[in-house]
C-alpha cells in the first residue's frame, strides 16, 4: 500500500528554519506582516505551508525533545532558551490559526497535538521542580523566570480557543501556574546579577497571566474571536469548578490568606520602578479581591497579619499619591469584612489602621471614595463591640455635637465620624444606663417561654432575644445582644397607629440600607391574601429584609407585638415594661 505521507520540501527540513518559518507565517496570518514580505503569498498559501511544516512529529524540535526532560539542565543551557522561544512561537501560531473565521480547522487540530509536550516542558521549567539549576556563569534563573511568565501570559491571553479544550483535557497544568503565582516570593528573588532582570516586571507579567486566566474562566460563555472547540464543551459552572478545585489543591491550614500575606509583605519591601508601582499593586489587590469573593476561599475570621499587610501596602501607595490604586486596597478590606459572619474581621481591620486609610483617601479629594468599606464600617459602628474598638483607637475624632447626616451626600470618612459620634453618644447614655435590658411578655403564645427583649430606643435586625429555654437565662441572653443597630420605635409608632386606624394589619420591616449606613425601619400593610391575614385586629408583625447582593430575602419574625405597646410608646416615650422576675439569678 502506498504511503499517504507527503514528501517534505527542502525548505521545511531544517529544524531551525522550519520553526522560524512557522513564526513568520503566524505573523502574516495575524496581520503583523504584509503578505508581500513573508513566506506565504495569501491565507490559503499560508495554511498549505503550515500543513507541511506541522506534519512531522518533531515540527517543534525543542518541544518534542523528551530526552532533555529526563535530566537536570543548567540555567544557561542552550536548550532552555530554545524551549522558551519555541513555546512563544507555538503560542503565536495557535493564536493565528484559532482566529481564522473559516478554514484551517485541520491545521488547528495539528497544532493542538503539540500541547502535551508544551505543558510537560512548562512543568519542567517550573522553579519548584528543581529541574533547572543556576551556574557560576549564569545570572540566577533569569531566563527561566522571564520565559515562563511570558509563556503563561501568551498562552492565556492569545490561546483562548485551545485553553477551553486544555482546561478539560489537562486541568493539571493549572497546578504549576497557581504554585508559581502563590509562591512567587519564594521563586522570584528581589535581585539578580542579570542586567535585564527586574523582579517587579516579572511579577507584573505573572499577575497579568493569572488575571487573564481568571477572566477567561469567569467569562466562559462570553463570545470571543477565536475558534471554539465543538467537542467536550462544558458549562461556565463546570469551568469555574475546575479553577476552584485546582486552586484548592494548594490550600493549607491558613488558606489563601497566608499566601496573600507573604505576597503583600514581599512587594511592600521590593523596589518597584515608579512606572509599575500603581499597576502592580492594583492588579495584586484586584486579583485577591476576585478570589476572596468565592465562598470556597472565605474564612470565618481574617488573620491579623493579612489585614496589616493590606494596610501597609495601601499606605505605600498613598505616600506616593497613587490614590486611585490605593482605593483597590481599601475595597479589598471591605470585601474581607463582608465575607465573614463575625465582626472580628472588621475590628481587626480597624486595629490594623483601616480607618486611617479611609481618612487619607477622603482628605486627598472628595472625588476619591471607598463606598463599600465606608458603608461596612458605618454599619459595624452600630454594634457595641466595634464601637468600643473604634473609640479606643480614634477617640480624638469624637464630636460631642455631630452635625446631621445628609443621606444624599457621598460616603467618606466624615460620614464615619458622624456615625461614630452619634452612636457613641447614644452608647454612653443608653447602654451604660442598662435601661434597654428590659423584657415584656410576648403576644405570640407559640413560644415555649413567651419573653422577648425590647430595647426601647434600639431596634435592630436582631431586635429581640428569645428565651434560650431556661427562665433564669433569659436576662443573660438579653445582655449578650449588645450588638445591634439603633433606631427609635416612637419614630415608627405613629405610622403603625395610623395604619391600624385604617383597619390594616401593620408590618414593621427592618432593612439595612445600602445607601444610608444604618438600619432603617419602615411600616407597610399586610397583604390581604397572606396566611397571617386572619390574625386578630391590633396585631403588629415584624419582618427583616436581608441584603445579600442581588438577593434580598424577607423573613417574618416568629412573634408579634400589639398596638397597645406602641400606643404606650407614643404617650410616654420613656416608658419601660416591668422587668422579668429572674428568681434572684443574674
Amino acid at each position: 500500500m502506498r504511503s499517504t505521507r507527503r514528501k517534505l520540501p527542502q525548505w521545511s527540513k531544517d529544524p531551525v528554519q522550519r520553526v522560524n518559518m512557522i513564526q513568520d507565517i503566524a505573523f502574516q496570518l495575524n496581520g503583523n506582516t504584509p503578505w508581500s514580505q513573508g513566506p506565504a503569498s495569501n491565507r490559503r498559501d499560508a495554511l498549505d505551508k503550515l500543513r507541511v511544516l506541522l506534519e512531522p512529529a518533531d515540527a517543534f524540535p525543542g518541544l518534542s525533545d523528551k530526552d532533555n526532560r529526563t535530566k537536570r539542565l543548567a540555567e544557561d543551557d542552550p536548550a532552555i532558551e530554545a524551549i522558551t522561544m519555541e513555546i512563544r512561537i507555538f503560542s503565536f501560531a495557535c493564536e493565528a490559526v484559532c482566529t481564522l473565521e473559516d478554514g484551517g480547522g485541520d491545521v488547528n487540530d495539528m497544532l493542538y497535538r503539540f500541547w502535551p509536550n508544551a505543558i510537560d516542558w512548562l512543568a519542567f521549567l517550573h522553579p519548584g521542580s528543581d529541574s533547572v539549576y543556576p551556574t557560576k556563569s549564569s545570572s540566577g534563573n533569569y531566563l527561566v523566570l522571564e520565559g515562563l511568565t511570558k509563556a503563561y501570559l501568551y498562552i492565556f491571553q492569545y490561546n483562548r480557543g485551545h485553553m477551553e479544550r486544555l482546561l478539560i483535557d489537562r486541568p493539571d497544568m493549572l497546578f504549576f501556574v497557581f504554585d508559581f503565582w502563590l509562591r512567587f516570593p519564594r521563586y522570584i528573588p528581589e535581585t539578580m546579577l542579570h542586567p535585564e532582570f527586574n523582579a517587579a516586571d516579572t511579577i507584573h507579567t505573572l499577575l497579568n497571566a493569572v488575571s487573564t486566566l481568571y477572566n477567561m474562566v469567569s467569562g466562559w460563555d462570553l463570545p470571543h474571536p477565536q475558534r471554539r472547540s465543538q467537542r467536550n464543551l462544558i458549562s461556565v459552572d463546570d469551568a469555574r469548578a475546575i479553577f476552584v478545585r485546582e486552586l484548592q489543591r494548594h490550600l493549607g491550614k491558613g488558606g489563601l490568606h497566608t499566601f496573600f500575606t507573604k505576597q503583600n509583605e514581599y512587594l511592600a519591601h521590593l523596589f518597584i520602578p515608579p512606572r509599575l508601582v500603581g499597576r502592580v499593586w492594583y492588579m495584586q489587590f484586584e486579583l485577591q479581591s476576585l478570589i476572596i469573593r468565592n465562598p470556597a476561599f472565605a474564612r470565618d475570621i481574617c488573620p491579623r497579619a493579612y489585614l496589616r499587610s493590606i494596610v501597609e501596602s495601601t499606605n505605600i501607595l498613598l505616600d506616593q499619591r497613587l490614590h486611585r490604586d490605593a482605593i483597590a486596597g481599601a475595597d479589598l478590606l471591605g470585601i474581607l469584612c463582608q465575607a465573614t459572619e463575625s465582626n472580628k474581621t472588621l475590628m481587626r481591620a480597624l486595629e490594623a489602621g483601616a480607618y486611617s486609610i479611609i481618612k487619607r483617601i477622603g482628605m486627598a479629594s472628595e472625588d476619591y471614595n471607598v463606598i463599600e468599606f465606608t458603608h461596612q464600617l458605618c454599619t459595624g459602628l452600630a454594634q457595641a463591640s466595634v464601637l468600643r474598638v473604634f473609640h479606643r483607637l480614634h477617640k480624638d475624632e469624637f464630636d460631642p455635637e455631630p452635625t446631621p447626616m445628609d443621606p444624599k451626600r457621598r460616603l467618606n470618612y466624615k460620614t464615619v465620624i458622624r456615625q461614630f459620634s452619634s452612636r457613641y453618644k447614644f452608647y454612653l447614655v443608653e447602654m451604660k444606663s442598662e435601661k434597654h435590658w428590659k423584657q415584656f411578655p410576648c403576644s405570640n403564645d407559640a413560644l415555649e417561654y413567651a419573653f422577648v427583649r425590647v430595647a426601647m430606643r434600639s431596634t435592630a435586625p436582631s431586635d429581640v432575644s428569645v428565651s434560650t429555654g431556661r427562665k433564669h437565662t433569659t436576662l443573660r441572653a438579653a445582655r449578650t445582644m449588645g450588638r445591634g443597630a439603633y433606631t427609635r420605635p416612637q419614630e415608627i409608632a405613629a405610622n403603625i397607629l395610623s395604619m391600624h386606624e385604617r383597619g390594616k394589619l401593620p408590618v414593621v420591616t427592618f432593612e439595612q440600607s445600602q445607601i444610608y449606613p444604618a438600619v432603617r425601619a419602615t411600616v407597610r400593610a399586610l397583604e390581604e391574601d397572606s396566611l397571617c391575614a386572619s390574625a386578630p385586629r391590633g396585631t403588629v408583625f415584624l419582618e427583616v429584609k436581608i441584603n445579600l447582593g442581588r438577593d434580598q430575602p424577607t423573613r417574618m419574625l416568629p412573634f408579634t407585638y400589639t398596638v397597645d405597646f406602641f400606643e404606650r410608646v407614643v404617650n410616654n416615650p420613656s416608658w419601660f415594661p416591668k422587668p422579668l422576675d429572674t428568681g434572684g439569678r443574674k
